[in-house]
């Protein structure tokens, strides 16, 4: 049986943990890219730069930061979708997105980082 991969806590305080076995045998396996950017999805996790809710599914957030330290473009957002229940999360899946967008309900803008 294999453990967390990762746990951290979000800005909100909550703790979002990634299964070990679902980030190879789900996301890599599909996104092939996020291979080896398992500190770019905790970096946007930890520090977001900001979080919608998701459009399709209630239960999930979406977490989106530049600059997450990936070893794909800086220019890019790592984009991180996060099923919620209650004052925990689980990872559901990570790639990188061009822009803030993507089955996020823009009404429902749930986090942003703080401002200089």
């Amino acid at each position: 049986m294999m453990g967390d991969l990762f746990q951290v806590v979000d800005p909100r305080g909550i703790t979002i943990t990634c299964n070990e076995g679902y980030w190879d045998a789900h996301i890599v396996s599909s996104k092939p890219i996020m291979q080896g950017n398992e500190q770019a999805v905790q970096s946007t996790l930890a520090a977001p730069d900001v979080i919608y809710g998701s459009g399709e599914y209630p239960e999930r957030d979406v977490y989106f930061k530049q600059n997450s330290g990936a070893t794909y473009s800086s220019k890019l957002f790592t984009k991180v979708i996060v099923e919620i229940n209650g004052n925990s999360g689980e990872v559901v899946t990570a790639f990188p997105r061009e822009d803030i967008s993507g089955n996020i309900d823009s009404e429902e803008l749930k986090y942003v980082k703080p401002r200089l």
